[in-house]
């Protein structure tokens, strides 16, 4: 008689006329591991299960599948290490909404105004930024002088001033 049967023990087909001998020989060595859709040898089941279908705490609280562990603390941990979005300063993910509010808030001052910015606002406040912003800022001094942001030269000609930011500093403004 041709053709193949199914194991049931090792999920495989199997040609009809070694049937006998495999059935005897799988059932007495072999095991699937329906968790892992595996065939395992019998005698590393103990340590197979040990190893992969434990379940440990995570230092988050979270219990889970040891087979899971790397997975859990790259994408699901509250514990995972992440970045601040500003300063970049490595935090766990459960503390970053409270850092990442206190340091949005910190300013710095604009590379091409020189005012001073909430980290959290500075790229807005940069596509809203211009030229003329700069110029009414150090028109507006109490001296007739006018002051560069960048290099802190001064000049008592407007023409002269606008002139020395367009050749000096085209690519801050």
């Amino acid at each position: 008689m041709d053709g193949n049967r199914y194991c049931d023990n090792c999920k495989s087909t199997v040609p009809f006329f070694t049937w006998d001998l495999h059935e005897a020989v799988c059932i007495r060595n072999n095991y699937y591991c329906e968790r892992c859709e595996q065939v395992l040898m019998k005698k590393d089941k103990q340590r197979h299960n040990d190893e992969y279908h434990v379940k440990i705490r995570c230092e988050c609280g979270m219990e889970i599948d040891k087979e899971f562990e790397i997975e859990h603390k790259a994408s699901l941990c509250k514990k995972r290490i992440v970045e601040c979005k500003y300063c970049e300063l490595p935090l766990h993910y459960d503390e970053r909404r409270k850092h990442q509010k206190d340091c949005g808030v910190r300013t710095q001052p604009c590379e091409r105004c020189n005012k001073r910015i909430k980290i959290k606002d500075i790229n807005k406040h940069m596509r809203e930024c211009s030229f003329d912003d700069m110029i009414i800022d150090h028109q507006n001094n109490f001296s007739n002088k006018l002051y560069c942001p960048f290099c802190q030269n001064e000049w008592d000609d407007d023409s002269k001033f606008q002139e020395h930011m367009f050749m000096e500093h085209s690519d801050k403004i």
